[in-house]
């Protein structure tokens, strides 16, 4: 009996580990689902009138692909000044989450 509950605790404790799809956020994450934005970081400047985006996905904690880079999302809509960055959280289950970068610049 010990090593049925002990199996099982493993295997548990492995799909756990597994299905979280790295939600790192102040707000923490929803255990249901999440979808939130919030700020990294900004200049004195004006926020300019171009927007760019550059996202990552994880599924069940075993595939990670993307390219969530400043430097991507700048790319995207043309940037060279980066007024600000924000990031876009969405996690649905710990089954599906996607973290994206968003750059305004000029």
């Amino acid at each position: 009996m010990k090593k049925i509950i002990l199996v099982l605790t493993m295997v548990t404790a492995t799909f756990i580990s597994c299905a979280f799809t790295g939600v790192n956020s102040a707000t923490g994450a929803g255990s249901i689902f999440t979808s939130i934005a919030e700020p990294v970081s900004n200049s004195a400047g004006p926020t300019g009138n171009k927007r760019g985006e550059a996202c990552n996905s994880n599924i069940l904690g075993l595939f990670s692909v993307g390219d969530g880079s400043i430097i991507t999302a700048s790319q995207k809509a043309g940037i060279t000044k980066v007024a600000t960055v924000d990031r876009k959280i969405l996690n649905v289950l710990f089954l599906f989450g996607q973290t994206c970068t968003i750059v305004t610049g000029e």
